[in-house]
C-alpha cells in the first residue's frame, strides 16, 4: 500500500447532554470500520470553584484525550475532522484554537508515540501521528430555503438518466452538496455610508458574540454557546450571575466526584493537555491559537433524507424546518491546521509525504466539501432493512451521537 492509501480520516462529532453536565462524543473513520462513544462529566455543582475548574477548557481537553486513545488504537497517521451538533460558541472556538494549533497538534503527535505499545518495534516507519485537523459546526439554516418544485433536467447528462423512473425521495433519497468561500470584507454601492455606519458602533468580541446572541429564545443560549458563559474569572466580573440552565451550587464546599478540576493526580502524565498552573493572581491561564476570520467556508447539505431526531435546541431558530423535507443544513468551517508534522524535528515527518489530500488543501472550500462528502458517504452505513434506504442524512456517527444524547436524556 502507498503512503496515501495508509492515511486514516478520523470524524469526531459532539454536543452537551439536555442537561448540560455531559460532553457526549463519538468518532469513527473514512470506512466506519472503528465506532467509540465517550461521555465526558463537565458538571461544577459549586460556583466558587470555577476560577479554579473551566467546565469548557477541562471538557474539551478530556475530549481530545479521547480522540488520542481512539487514534492510538493504530499505526497509521491520521487526519481529524471535528464536528459540532450545533452552533460553536466563541470561548468553545477559542479553547479549539490552542488544542487544534500546530504546536499542540506536534505535542499531541509525540504523546501518541508513546502511548503505542507497538510503535517502539515499527518506529520510525508506522507511527500514528496527526498530519491534519479541522473543526467544523452543522446547524439548521433559518434564512434560506429551498423549493423543490421545479426540476430542470441538466443536459451535461445522458437522456438515459434524465428519463430514469426513480424519484425522490419516494423511491431512493438524495443528497446536494453546496460549498461557498467566505471574505471579512464587503463592499457597497452606497459609499455615502461610512464604515461605523456600516459596522455599527464599536464592541468588543465577547460583546459581538452575545448581541449575536440577543435574538435567541430565554434559556437556549446555553446550547449554542457551550460552556462560554462559564468565564474563569466570574469574581472579577463583579459576580456575573449564571445563564439560565448553568449547574449552581448545592451546599458543601467540594465538588461531586468525577466533577472537572485541575488538581494534580496521578493520572496527569496520561493526557498530553494537563491543566495550567496558577499564575501569580491565583488564577487559570488560557491559551488561546490563532483565530482568522470567522467562518473559513460555508457548505449546505440540501438532502432529501429525514435528520432524524435531533435535540430541541437544534431547531430553536426555525422550529418549522423540523419535519422539512428536503433537509437544509448549514456547515461551516471554523478552523484548519494543516502541514503539521512538517519541517519538525520529529521523525514522524517521514509519514507527512502525502500531496494532494483534500483535507490538507490550502483552499478551504476543498477542506469543507471533503468533509460533506465524507458526512454522505458515512450516512449510507445505516440503513432501513425496510426500504433499504438510509435511515438519516446524518453520517453513522452522529446518528450514534444522538442516540447516546436521546438515552442520557431519559436516564437523568
Amino acid at each position: 500500500l502507498s503512503s496515501e492509501q495508509q492515511c486514516s480520516v478520523l470524524y469526531v462529532s459532539y454536543c452537551l447532554s439536555e442537561d448540560q453536565r455531559f460532553l457526549l462524543a463519538s468518532a469513527t473513520d473514512e470506512q466506519g470500520h472503528l465506532l467509540e462513544t465517550a461521555t465526558i462529566n463537565v458538571h461544577i455543582p459549586n460556583r466558587s470553584r470555577r476560577r479554579k475548574a473551566s467546565a469548557r477548557r477541562i471538557g474539551l481537553q478530556k475530549l481530545m484525550d479521547f480522540i488520542l486513545g481512539v487514534m492510538s488504537q493504530g499505526v497509521t497517521p491520521w487526519r481529524l475532522v471535528v464536528g459540532r451538533v450545533g452552533r460553536i460558541g466563541h470561548g468553545e472556538l477559542k479553547g479549539w484554537s490552542w488544542l487544534l494549533s500546530r504546536k499542540s497538534l506536534l505535542k499531541a503527535s509525540k504523546h501518541l508515540k508513546e502511548i503505542c505499545g507497538q510503535c517502539n518495534l515499527s518506529y520510525p516507519h508506522d507511527v500514528p501521528c496527526i498530519l491534519s485537523a479541522c473543526l467544523v459546526s452543522l446547524e439548521p439554516d433559518s434564512c434560506l430555503r429551498l423549493m423543490p418544485d421545479q426540476f430542470t433536467p441538466d443536459e451535461r447528462f445522458s437522456q438515459q438518466s434524465v428519463k430514469c423512473q426513480l424519484s425522490t425521495p419516494q423511491d431512493v433519497t438524495c443528497t446536494h452538496i453546496l460549498v461557498f468561500p467566505t471574505s471579512a470584507t464587503t463592499q457597497s454601492s452606497q459609499t455615502a455610508f461610512q464604515e461605523q455606519q456600516i459596522n455599527g458602533p464599536d464592541l468588543g468580541d465577547d460583546e459581538l458574540f452575545n448581541a449575536l446572541n440577543d435574538d435567541m429564545p430565554e434559556g437556549m443560549g446555553d446550547f449554542n454557546d457551550i460552556f462560554s458563559q462559564w468565564p474563569e474569572t466570574e469574581a472579577e466580573a463583579g459576580g456575573v450571575r449564571s445563564p439560565g440552565g448553568s449547574p449552581r451550587g448545592r451546599g458543601g464546599d467540594s465538588s461531586q466526584a468525577g466533577s472537572p478540576s485541575c488538581m494534580t493526580g496521578p493520572d496527569d502524565h496520561h493526557s498530553p493537555y494537563p491543566c495550567n498552573g496558577p499564575s501569580r493572581s491565583g488564577e487559570m491561564s488560557e491559551e488561546v491559537g490563532t483565530l482568522l476570520q470567522q467562518p473559513l467556508a460555508l457548505g449546505y447539505l440540501v438532502s432529501t433524507a429525514p435528520t432524524g431526531r435531533m435535540p430541541r435546541w437544534f431547531w430553536t431558530t426555525c422550529p418549522h424546518l423540523e419535519t422539512a423535507c428536503p433537509a437544509f443544513l448549514k456547515n461551516a468551517l471554523h478552523l484548519h491546521s494543516t502541514a503539521i508534522q512538517q519541517n519538525s524535528e520529529e521523525l514522524l515527518q517521514q509519514q507527512s509525504n502525502v500531496a494532494g489530500h483534500p483535507l490538507d488543501s490550502q483552499y478551504t472550500t476543498d477542506v469543507l466539501r471533503y468533509v460533506l462528502e465524507g458526512y454522505n458517504s458515512l450516512s449510507w452505513l445505516a440503513l432501513d432493512s425496510n426500504t433499504h434506504d438510509r435511515l438519516s442524512c446524518l453520517p453513522v456517527h452522529m446518528q450514534i451521537l444522538m442516540q447516546l444524547y436521546h438515552m442520557t436524556s431519559a436516564l437523568v
